[in-house]
């Protein structure tokens, strides 16, 4: 057998790989599966589930990846791109897929086959969390899961933090995630807080828009955020 006709195997199986790879991407719809899915709800569930193995784990203050930042609010961060309410519209889109992508996995997990009954009824927040950073991706882990999670990145970016790590700067204002929750605490604000902060480079957690009440954030984010899908997603077609 000649070195070239190998050489064009290997060709040939690489380049099928590449366009499968590329294929997944594009079967990527951009929406999340479940629409209604309540993340915070199924952390909740997830804390109480683990609470026999690890003690006490309040939704509010609990932070299994010792990162400085609540698991929650990690979380309710990340959850406002996937529920398609974030300022950038390739990252939305990245965000959900990557998401999407981890729960598949998840539900193969050998983690998730042996202990039906602790992570069952978590899979939306457990993708997510998993998704975030690679600290929960080791926490997961260390509970014993068998698959590796790949984290968000910024759309050809992967030589930056994750943006929903605590090292990430999501806003792009020059204030890591962590140093913003850093403000919101000083300054002895709430989860809805740091998600403005997080998330609007007018915010570094230490002040708010005077005239705009969190509701009406909410609502300009959204706003702002599905503009741009729409946008980004015309232009990719």
């Amino acid at each position: 057998m000649s070195r070239l006709m190998v050489g064009g195997w290997v060709l040939t199986f690489v380049l099928a790989g590449v366009s499968a790879m590329a294929q997944n991407k594009l079967d990527c719809p951009g929406d999340l599966s479940e629409p209604d899915a309540d993340f915070d709800g199924e952390l909740q569930v997830l804390f109480e589930n683990l609470e026999p193995f690890l003690g006490p784990l309040p939704l509010d203050s609990t932070d299994l990846d010792v990162s400085g930042i609540p698991d929650q609010a990690e979380l309710a961060l990340l959850v406002t791109y996937l529920k398609g309410m974030g300022r950038d519209a390739p990252l939305t889109v990245e965000a959900i897929c990557q998401f999407e992508a981890n729960k598949a996995l998840w539900l193969t997990d050998g983690l998730l086959a042996d202990f039906e009954n602790v992570f069952g009824a978590s899979p939306n927040a457990i993708a997510a969390l998993m998704s975030m950073s690679p600290a929960m991706n080791t926490v997961f882990q260390t509970l014993g899961a068998t698959e590796t999670y790949p984290v968000i990145h910024w759309p050809g970016e992967e030589g930056e933090p994750p943006p929903f790590s605590i090292n990430g700067d999501l806003d792009r204002d020059g204030l890591t995630n962590m140093e913003e929750w850093a403000n919101v605490i000083s300054s002895d604000r709430r989860v809805e807080d740091y998600i403005q902060a997080a998330a609007y480079p007018g915010l570094d957690g230490s002040n708010t828009l005077p005239l705009i009440s969190d509701a009406g954030l909410a609502l300009l984010i959204a706003l702002l955020g599905m503009a741009g899908l729409r946008l980004f997603r015309r232009r990719a077609v």
